[in-house]
């Protein structure tokens, strides 16, 4: 008599977005495919946001060895993306959401199993991301030693070796999280003016903060773990300064508008505070050439370009609240 089936626990649907980067998609998704799916109900889902590379014949390549579903995304944006997947496929009882260049350890998703049965009263959990630098690549100092940067740039999350809820303004990494299903019937998604053009950072934060506010607390689970490619491109001092840049502009829809109080009351020496500060941090980025410490001069550098664009941004959104109404930017 045949041997009946392992029975499956938990259904996860993994959801992926990707755009021109199919070398290091090939990568994670032949790790994805030496990852533990015993007694889980898996299906893996990616979405080719627009690529013009051959993003699609390696998606497709897969589709043997993996239970996989290939979307494409015509309209450019991760959060395009990731709603496509949300609004179109039969989700499992999971939503795990990752990167398309992580490396996930053997058990990352048991691991995510076992936290929703270890913790019924969360829905929305955040795992570790520890960096994987390529092969014979040495970070410079200034990087090692700013974890703001590991973190916003390299991908770095790591909260600690603890399981703990996440502390008030923090959240899970768009590289490493998950949910149940049920939250989607709150009816959220994710904000499409984010995650595209030249806005391209703060999608998923926005999403995870907003879920907090409808009573969705996030945990942080370290044991689920995967590993994110340390790319060396941002090594450049240029190509740091526009993550910086879009980073900054993302602040705005973290945080909200610098002291909100004030701008009620006096919007328009507001504004002149903001034209300010943006003189100011402009500023301030050209004397970091001055600081002859190489560390203190990079962090002056890209903090001042990141809060330059924060308040660029809080500047520009004011106007448009002022010509379009108050809900202008969703903010």
């Amino acid at each position: 008599m045949a041997e009946s089936a392992e029975p499956v626990e938990l259904s996860l649907t993994v959801i992926v977005a990707t755009f021109n980067r199919s070398a290091v998609l090939r990568q994670t998704l032949e790790a994805m495919c030496g990852v533990d799916c015993s007694g889980l109900d898996v299906t893996y889902v990616v979405v080719d946001n627009n690529s013009s590379d051959d993003t699609a014949p390696v998606i497709d390549s897969f589709s043997e060895r993996l239970p996989l579903t290939h979307l494409f995304q015509p309209v450019q944006g991760k959060s395009n993306a990731l709603n496509l997947a949300l609004e179109t496929v039969p989700l499992g009882e999971v939503v795990v959401f990752t990167d398309d260049d992580v490396f996930p350890e053997r058990d990352w998703l048991q691991a995510v199993a076992a936290s929703l049965r270890s913790h019924p009263e969360y829905s929305v959990f955040g795992g570790r991301i520890v960096i994987r630098w390529p092969e014979g690549v040495l970070p410079p100092a200034w990087a090692l030693e700013n974890g703001f940067l590991l973190g916003a740039v390299w991908g770095e999350h790591d909260e600690g070796p603890e399981t703990a809820p996440y502390p008030a303004h923090r959240h899970p990494s768009g590289g490493n999280w998950w949910f149940r299903r049920s939250v989607l019937d709150t009816g959220i998604t994710f904000r499409a003016d984010l995650g595209a053009g030249d806005l391209t950072m703060g999608e998923e934060g926005v999403f995870a903060l907003a879920l907090a506010e409808r009573g969705f607390p996030s945990l942080y689970y370290p044991a689920a773990c995967v590993g994110h490619l340390g790319l060396d491109c941002y090594f450049d001092l240029g190509v740091l300064k526009g993550r910086m840049i879009r980073l900054g502009r993302g602040f705005v829809h973290l945080r909200g508008l610098p002291d909100p109080a004030y701008y009620a009351a006096h919007p328009n020496r507001w504004r002149v505070r903001r034209l300010v500060s943006i003189v100011r941090f402009r500023l301030l980025s050209a004397f970091a050439w001055l600081v002859r410490d190489e560390v203190r001069r990079v962090r002056t550098y890209v903090d001042a370009w990141l809060w330059g664009a924060y308040h660029g941004e809080s500047l520009q959104l004011s106007l448009r609240r002022e010509k379009e109404g108050p809900d202008a930017g969703g903010v």
